[in-house]
Formats: C-alpha cells, sequence, structure tokens
C-alpha cells in the first residue's frame, strides 16, 4: 500500500463513512472538522462519489467536535469524537495516522486537551501509542463477572508526554478488561 495521506472531509462525508463502517456508534450530527484517509487513490467530483456518498478511496475517517460530557465547560478542551476504518484496511496504521493528524490540528488551533473515549473491549493502541493515557473507566458487569458495557476516557495533553505512572495506570486499565472478559467478545 501507498504512503498514507489526509484530506479534510464535509460532515455528510464522514457521516456517510461512518454510518457504512462504525462498528457501534451512530454518524454525528455535528462536527469542527474531520479528516479522512486515503492512499493517494482519492477520487472527488461528479461520478467520483460511491453510492454511499463518501469519496471513492477513503481509508478512514476522523470527525472532531466540542466535548460532549461535563469535559465541555472548560476552554482548550475538544474531542476526537469518531475514529473509523474500513475494515479492509486495519492494517494500515490509519488509526494512527489520523489520530497523528487530529493532535496536530486541535493543538494547532490552541486547544489544550484532546479527549476521546472507547469501549472496554477496544485495544487503545494506536491512543496509547500516539501519548494518549487512560484518565478514567468504567465499567458494568453482566451476573457471571464479564464487562458487558462501559466506557474509557482518554486524555492527550498539549506538550506533555505520560510519564511511567500515567502508562502503569493505562497498562492496568487494559490489563483490567482483558482480565474482566472485555476482549473476549462480551460487548
Amino acid at each position: 500500500m501507498s504512503k498514507l495521506q489526509h484530506t479534510t472531509l464535509k460532515l455528510n462525508e464522514a457521516q456517510s463513512f461512518i454510518g457504512a463502517f462504525h462498528r457501534h456508534s451512530k454518524p454525528l450530527k455535528r462536527h469542527m472538522f474531520s479528516i479522512g484517509a486515503h492512499n493517494g487513490m482519492l477520487m472527488y467530483g461528479a461520478g467520483f462519489h460511491e453510492q454511499n456518498g463518501y469519496p471513492l478511496g477513503l481509508i478512514g475517517v476522523a470527525t472532531v467536535d466540542r466535548c460532549s460530557s461535563a469535559w465541555s465547560k472548560h476552554d482548550g478542551y475538544i474531542e476526537l469524537r469518531r475514529l473509523c476504518i474500513n475494515p479492509k484496511f486495519s492494517d494500515s496504521h490509519a488509526a494512527s495516522f489520523l489520530i497523528g493528524k487530529v493532535k496536530q490540528a486541535c493543538f494547532a488551533m490552541g486547544n489544550k486537551i484532546i479527549v476521546t473515549y472507547t469501549r472496554p473491549h477496544e485495544s487503545g493502541a494506536s491512543l496509547m501509542g500516539a501519548g494518549f493515557s487512560i484518565n478514567k473507566w468504567k465499567v458494568e458487569h453482566d451476573g457471571e463477572g464479564n464487562v458487558e458495557n462501559g466506557l474509557v476516557r482518554w486524555v492527550c495533553v498539549a506538550g506533555y508526554q505520560p510519564n511511567k505512572d500515567d502508562r502503569d495506570f493505562t497498562r492496568r486499565g487494559l490489563d483490567r478488561f482483558v482480565e474482566l472478559g472485555a476482549s473476549k467478545g462480551a460487548l
């Protein structure tokens, strides 16, 4: 595969892609901006859009907006709301590529903290590799001790590289989710 490239996307293009490929979340109704990843073969214009409404050649999408939680009351906070990769390209490193582009754009716009959420069964490897660390988690168990639902909050702070304690806390959380059955398809 050729080197990944990025492009800005209109909301309707990001919505169409997310609607087609995201495993559990619906497309957003608004965004501040969305970034798409492609391998240099992106085609725009009349006759080049697939029936689904997103450009041909699009591999993945990242959508950014104001925080959806109580964090939204704070200036300088922004949320990576959706990260979605076409499953045909799951080994393309597009997730890491898009997270890097989101960080670059968000911090260039003066934001100080990027917040995002995953489910306990999602590894978070690309987030951890990009300098995010787990800030908080909440899991719900079924009657047999398996994780049946939950949310993991990740943060990335401008100019700060997670230290050993941050990385250890993140790893303990990820290990705990595996121990509780989150990675076994319980969600």
